[in-house]
C-alpha cells in the first residue's frame, strides 16, 4: 500500500496534488477517462472493458482447493500442465493488449508559463524514478507534454518539480509531505 503525501512548495503553501502523484485510468467505450480508486483498480478496469475478473486472474485459485484437494506431484511436469499454462499466458497477452490500449496512468502536472494544475498521461516521457506508472506497467505515452489552457510544453509532473523552485512564487521549493497515511 502506497504512502499518500502532499505536493506543495515550501513557501507560498500552494498545494500542486494529494497521493503518490497520480492516478490510474481506464477509457470507457466514448474514451472518457474514468479514475481508478486505490486499492482495487484492476477490478474496476475489467468491469468497464467488459472482462471478467475471474477470468482476467485465471481462476487460477478456483482451479482446485490446494488445501483439500491439491494436484498430484507428476501434474507439476505433465504436458496437461504446460497446455494449461501456455492458454492461460495466451488469454493473458489478450487482455493485456486490451488493458494497454484503454488504460494508463495520469500524472499530476503543472504549466509553468499559465500555471494551470493539469493531468496527463506522459507514458515513459515523465522524468521521475518515483512515479507509480512503473508499478502499473502504464509506460505508453497516450498524451502530449502540452498545456491545453495555453499551449505551453513548460509542463512538469509534481513528481519532476519535488526539489526544485516553486512555479507559483518563485522563492519556495516543491516538497512532498508525508501524511503519514497508506492507501
Amino acid at each position: 500500500m502506497p504512502q499518500i503525501y502532499i505536493f506543495k512548495c515550501s513557501q507560498c503553501d500552494v498545494i500542486f496534488g494529494e497521493g503518490w502523484g497520480g492516478y490510474r485510468y481506464v477509457e470507457d467505450d466514448e474514451g472518457e477517462r474514468m479514475c481508478c480508486a486505490h486499492p482495487g483498480e484492476d477490478s474496476q478496469i475489467c468491469y468497464v472493458l467488459g472482462i471478467s475478473v475471474d477470468e482476467y486472474y485465471g481462476n487460477i485459485f478456483n482451479q482446485w482447493d490446494s488445501f483439500k484437494n491439491p494436484p498430484k506431484s507428476a501434474w507439476w511436469w505433465s504436458k496437461k500442465r504446460k497446455d494449461y499454462l501456455e492458454a492461460q499466458r495466451a488469454q493473458m497477452d489478450k487482455f493485456e493488449s486490451l488493458i494497454q490500449s484503454r488504460a494508463g496512468y495520469n500524472s499530476f502536472c503543472v504549466c509553468h508559463d499559465c500555471l494551470a494544475h493539469i493531468e496527463l498521461d506522459l507514458g515513459d516521457a515523465e522524468e521521475s524514478d518515483k512515479s507509480w506508472r512503473r508499478f502499473y506497467k502504464s509506460l505508453q505515452r497516450k498524451d502530449e507534454r502540452l498545456c491545453p489552457h495555453c499551449g505551453s510544453r513548460n509542463v512538469r509532473t509534481v513528481m519532476e518539480m519535488i526539489g526544485h523552485v516553486c512555479p507559483h512564487c518563485k522563492q519556495g521549493e516543491v516538497i512532498e509531505v508525508d501524511t503519514c497515511s497508506m492507501a
